[in-house]
């Protein structure tokens, strides 16, 4: 047959399946061939077929959902008598949906016709299917193009009539016409065949042209159904894949994965070659959270854009920049030389430090920074774990510092760091932190009129474990967030207590990590804990570092501003040991100034430490402020505190710190004794 006529519409019978074959819509024609009338939605359409039949219908299915054919025709039986040939092909839009028609069928359901009725494939299929499509016969001439046909191939639909296949497509590379490819690709099995369209530019990748022979034109000797694909489009798309692969999304860096192939790669090259060896170096931006609080996280993320921008105009082209996870930057260097080390970590950081112009605002964030030469010969053979080591090492010096990693015995960290690391990590959930609380003491009264409280761990193995060696490693890592809200819900819930005890005029100080600060929904739930105790917000006091308050952190300024706004008291730790600037006293709502110990142990002794104490606490006098003095522990220091007019005094004086029923017992004992002997 190397005619084909094209049968109606109304006479072409569609039916839509899902994946596993069950029937979602079919037309009346359908109705009357499986003589079902409406109970044909939700049935199977196998089950109407011979057992062969149904085999292979299920098996045409099969192969369009995994992908192995772009289109199937079969001949089956219908139970009215007739066959018909179906051809199946995707619906446009959906993954397992398919259309099923009838392209040739001798019976009943022709609705009275007289003759076989003839069409290899129905105008629906073409009209409706979303893949181009064109069928040739076995001269090469083309008999039918679907319009997804003419707009891929960018011509006129009734123009591709009557052509040649070799008017269509070029020759492939080692064939001496398309139609000779075409039938070469049909008789060994091929399902594709690449070749340019005779209508692209030539600078275009070219097209793939997908085979699929009719049923009587089986091994090239009759028709075939031709559908091309843009390999350009899928070349894009695999570029795509492979690039989210490799590269991170935002910046267009490296990533992790990446990186570290890439190290590899240079290490082996460094050791077979005996090339000098690279150096590997992670940034962390400081408080960078804090940019996105405060500003939201499109600027987040254009700061991050131009983070990466000025890392790589600050190296080599041969050098690697990667990002390795939301604000820790990696560059793999080559070799430099110790001393360069300095230079270079000093210049990345001043990079980082320039503003950063927007549309309506200046940005300056700093970054820490953490350097280590692979060929660093310590028992660590990781360059990028000695890398972190360092920048851990660069934080704990606080913002815009770097640490050159250099394996020299004292920057080994010590082993009892991991275990504790891990340790603490799991002491919140198995309850080992308690906290106990100090009395503050009115000098010249011995009046108790607050309480501080103080953090302990309590390991079930080591017993107690000194402050100084857990809270360093809680303020590294993030846990001393969640610990930190956990001591301001019990200091919350101890205030209740001491509410409930009679001890209505006390007030709560808790000592606040900066980190608790940067977290977003602080303020929030701060404000939740106080509702859901019942207390004053009054009555409890946030004990503040004084490098806090001249901290260049993002919304530092409406933070500490909104802690006032609340109501609570704000106190300035360790006073006088950090920055001199006293502007921030005037700036902020600060209630309290807390002298450090290493003044308050030298009070009547020391000329110096006496007159900063002095002077302190007639500062505060003039400004309204509260003082605290530390680590009292004689007589001769409350007495001198005595003098000074409200001066509060703190320390083993008065009492070591207590459980808070020990200490509500002593202090009740203490009113008692008191009462007695008025």
């Amino acid at each position: 047959m190397s005619n084909v006529t094209p049968l109606p519409m109304s006479r072409a019978s569609t039916m839509t399946v899902d994946a596993d074959g069950r029937i979602a819509h079919a037309d009346a024609a359908w109705d009357r061939a499986l003589r079902r009338g409406a109970q044909l939605p939700g049935s199977r359409l196998a089950d109407f077929l011979s057992r062969e039949d149904a085999r292979r219908f299920n098996a045409a299915l099969s192969g369009l959902r995994a992908d192995r054919v772009a289109r199937s025709l079969l001949d089956v039986g219908l139970p009215d008598g007739g066959t018909a040939t179906l051809a199946l092909s995707r619906c446009e839009g959906g993954e397992d949906v398919m259309v099923v028609l009838i392209a040739q069928w001798t019976g009943p359901a022709t609705g009275g016709g007289t003759g076989d009725q003839t069409m290899d494939v129905s105008r629906a299929l073409f009209d409706q299917a979303f893949e181009p499509m064109l069928v040739i016969d076995p001269e090469g001439r083309v008999l039918q193009a679907n319009p997804a046909a003419a707009r891929f191939l960018g011509v006129n639909r009734e123009a591709l009539a009557g052509l040649t296949i070799d008017a269509v497509i070029v020759p492939p590379r080692g064939e001496r016409t398309a139609r000779s490819a075409v039938r070469r690709a049909l008789a060994v099995g091929q399902s594709a065949i690449e070749a340019p369209s005779r209508w692209q530019d030539p600078t275009d990748a070219p097209v793939e042209w997908r085979l699929a022979p009719l049923p009587d034109g089986a091994g090239g000797g009759g028709l075939c159904l031709i559908s091309p694909r843009d390999t350009g489009m899928e070349r894009q798309r695999a570029a795509r894949e492979d690039f989210l692969t490799r590269c991170d999304q935002l910046t267009g860096l490296r990533n992790r994965r990446t990186f570290q192939a890439e190290l590899a790669w240079m290490l082996e090259s460094w050791q077979n070659e005996g090339a000098r060896a690279p150096t590997v170096a992670l940034l962390n931006l400081d408080a960078f959270r804090e940019v996105n609080a405060a500003f939201g996280n499109a600027v987040g993320d254009q700061v991050l854009r131009t983070m990466a921008e000025r890392l790589c105009g600050a190296v080599r082209d041969t050098d690697v920049v990667a990002r390795f996870s939301g604000d820790v930057f990696a560059l793999l260097l080559g070799a430099v030389d110790p001393p360069g080390c300095d230079e270079l970590a000093r210049r990345l950081l001043d990079c980082v430090a320039e503003p950063i112009e927007l549309s309506d605002r200046e940005i300056c964030v700093t970054a820490c920074l953490g350097m280590a030469s692979t060929s660093t010969g310590t028992g660590d053979s990781d360059p990028v774990c000695r890398a972190e080591r360092a920048l851990s090492d660069a934080r704990h010096r606080g913002r815009d510092a770097y640490v050159v990693y250099s394996g020299a015995p004292e920057e080994a960290r010590d082993p009892g760091h991991l275990w504790m690391t891990t340790e603490l990590r799991h002491a919140l959930g198995r309850e080992e932190f308690q906290l106990l609380y100090q009395p503050q003491v009115v000098a010249a009264t011995g009046e108790v009129v607050g309480l501080e409280a103080l953090l302990r761990w309590n390991h079930p193995e080591r017993g107690l474990i000194p402050p100084a060696e857990f809270i360093p490693v809680l303020e590294e890592s993030s846990l001393i967030v969640p610990v930190g809200e956990w001591v301001l819900a019990r200091a919350c819930e101890d205030l209740g207590t001491l509410r409930g005890g009679g001890f209505h005029g006390l007030r709560v100080s808790v000592n606040l990590s900066p980190r608790q600060l940067e977290e977003p929904r602080f303020l929030d739930r701060l404000e939740s804990l106080l509702a859901g105790a019942g207390i004053e917000s009054g009555a409890l006091e946030l004990e503040l570092t004084e490098s806090l308050f001249m901290s260049p952190m993002a919304g530092s300024d409406s933070v500490l501003s909104r802690l006032g706004a609340l109501g609570l008291r704000v106190a300035v730790d360790d006073f006088g040991t950090g920055y001199s600037a006293l502007a921030y006293l005037k700036r902020f709502p600060v209630h309290c100034l807390k002298i450090d110990k290493s003044f308050t142990r030298g009070l009547g002794q020391c000329r110096e430490d006496t007159a900063i104490v002095n002077a302190v606490c007639q500062m505060a006098a003039h400004l309204g402020l509260d003082v605290v003095a530390e680590g009292v522990e004689t007589q001769a220091q409350v007495d001198y505190l005595a003098q000074q007019a409200g001066a509060i005094a703190q320390g083993f004086h008065f009492a070591r710190p207590l459980a808070l029923t020990d200490l509500m017992a002593r202090m009740t004992l203490r009113e008692e004794a008191v009462r007695l002997a008025s």
